[in-house]
């Protein structure tokens, strides 16, 4: 069965989830670069790549050292874009066209972006959508980042369950800042370096947003020693590491089938909340929030660590973990571990739950 919350509007983002206007995009940048003999080649792969960044990230992230002899790069890269964007448009996503009206008819519908204000307008003009959104907003209008473009969508339209819907890691960490549910668009430019609930089209989209609330029935236990080949299995479905048979295991079950876990390892004489995973389509309901508390409960008054991303702070602090600022007074294999897998993920922090 596929559950679905509640939710009362949808605000998208606009590159890589309603349109795609790379090759108009990389058509004017590329004749930039080439007019000022720039050593830089841009097509369309370049821009997705840095697409859901404001202009100037964008700008520092594709031309770098470049930049430096242009200080006025900018405005002809923004002329230029105006100019391709605005006569040829971009190539909304296959369902697009059809869904939103279809949405709008028991959803509000919102844009935030990080384009330009030019380009959002170039966006409605061209496909023809402008009268189903309610309220808009973007980067050039504000010069705000993007989770502070939703807190404020949210706030002047009186939100109270909303979802943000976009293609990349940025879009993810904005949405989680933001404090609004998450839905990655798998078809577009990016990836996200969390799981998430994910569709692979506009119209898998649609079809989901049409069903009709349901919210799953989901036991929180915890495991018994006998479960740890459980605990394991789940795990390796949904690609984490191994685990330990000592480690506490705590579970949600819908009938017997487990869908989210969470462990507490004990490492080094030190306690550690690890592996906080909760199946795609179990990820709207509160079920992380009930798995760390009855955590909590079997853990005590007992230190506890954990190294989760940094948009999660909120999520932790639920049951009294607070991020570490002097990391010299943790213990020697968390502050190695951090380090490490910042490598891959720069926006982890360390957090303990105090005695």
């Amino acid at each position: 069965m596929i559950y679905r919350p509640p939710f009362d509007s949808i605000i998208f983002d606009l590159d890589g989830t309603l349109w795609d206007a790379t090759t108009a995009i990389a058509s004017g940048w590329s004749k930039v670069a080439k007019d000022l003999n720039l050593n830089v080649s841009i097509d369309e792969n370049s821009i997705r790549s840095i697409s859901g960044l404001p202009f100037e990230k964008c700008v520092d992230a594709l031309f770098g050292v470049e930049r430096m002899g242009v200080p006025d790069l900018n405005h002809h890269l923004d002329r230029a874009e105006r100019k391709t964007v605005g006569t040829a448009g971009g190539s909304l996503y296959p369902g697009v066209y059809e869904g939103i009206p279809q949405l709008s008819k028991n959803y509000e519908l919102f844009v935030v972006s990080n384009c330009q204000e030019w380009y959002l307008e170039s966006f409605f003009k061209h496909s023809g959508l402008r009268d189903y959104f309610k309220d808009a907003l973007c980067f050039g209008q504000t010069n705000r980042s993007k989770k502070d473009n939703i807190v404020e969508i949210v706030k002047r339209n009186n939100l109270t369950k909303p979802i943000y819907v976009g293609d990349t890691h940025w879009d993810q960490e904005a949405a989680f800042r933001a404090g609004t549910r998450f839905l990655f668009a798998s078809f577009g430019f990016g990836s996200i370096k969390v799981s998430s609930p994910s569709v692979k089209s506009f119209d898998e989209l649609t079809q989901f947003m049409s069903l009709p609330a349901a919210c799953p029935r989901v036991a929180i236990r915890k495991l018994t020693h006998d479960e740890f080949d459980l605990a394991q299995e789940f795990y390796q479905s949904v690609g984490y590491g191994q685990a330990q048979p000592s480690d506490r295991f705590f579970g949600a079950f819908d009938d017997s089938h487990l869908v989210g876990l969470v462990r507490l390892a004990f490492e080094n004489e030190t306690w550690v909340l690890r592996g906080m995973l909760i199946k795609p389509q179990y990820q709207f309901f509160g079920i992380g929030a009930k798995l760390i508390k009855l955590l909590a409960t079997d853990l005590g008054n007992q230190e506890c660590f954990c190294l989760p991303h940094g948009w999660l702070d909120g999520f932790y602090g639920l049951i009294g973990f607070k991020q570490v600022n002097d990391l010299e007074k943790t213990p020697r294999f968390l502050q190695e571990r951090l380090h490490e897998n910042r490598k891959q993920h720069p926006q982890l922090i360390l957090m303990r739950r105090s005695v």
